[in-house]
């Protein structure tokens, strides 16, 4: 957290509702403009599951604690 934050990049904490909902943290991320996104590793296996809009800002989706069983779509 600390680096972005030093380097004048903001911190989003979505609320939980959003957070427990694959769809609503990919609208999350997208209405925010998010360039980098730290998510479980369960979460972000259903993230990449789903629809990603064309046009997102999302560069870095950093993963912590298990491997990803699944990868991107080549498209996105």
């Amino acid at each position: 957290i600390w680096p972005p934050l030093a380097a004048g990049a903001t911190l989003y904490v979505p609320a939980d509702s959003v957070r427990y909902s694959p769809k609503d943290l990919v609208s999350f991320i997208q209405a925010n403009r998010i360039t980098l996104a730290d998510v479980p590793t369960p979460m972000a296996e259903k993230m990449l599951r789903e629809p990603w809009p064309s046009g997102h800002d999302l560069r870095h989706l950093l993963v912590g604690g298990d491997k990803l069983k699944s990868r991107p779509p080549k498209d996105a």
